[in-house]
């Protein structure tokens, strides 16, 4: 993803494990998420959100919807 305000170190392509970049050149190692706490709207549980790019954690935000 690519925004006027740039890419985080912890986003990029899973399959090649690097940032996204225009040039092969400029691709760098990604870096882990780093994970802090949300609480779902509706159910009040808490979810996993990375705090550089905001990609929620698919898992717990499921777990998070259930009632």
């Amino acid at each position: 993803m690519s925004t006027s305000m740039g890419t985080r170190d912890c986003e990029g392509c899973n399959e090649c494990n690097t940032t996204y970049a225009g040039n092969l050149d400029h691709h760098l190692e990604l870096q882990p998420h780093d994970w802090g706490t949300r609480y779902h709207q509706n159910t009040g549980k808490p979810f996993k959100y990375c705090k550089k790019c905001h990609t929620i954690d698919a898992e717990s935000y499921k777990t998070a919807q259930v009632k």
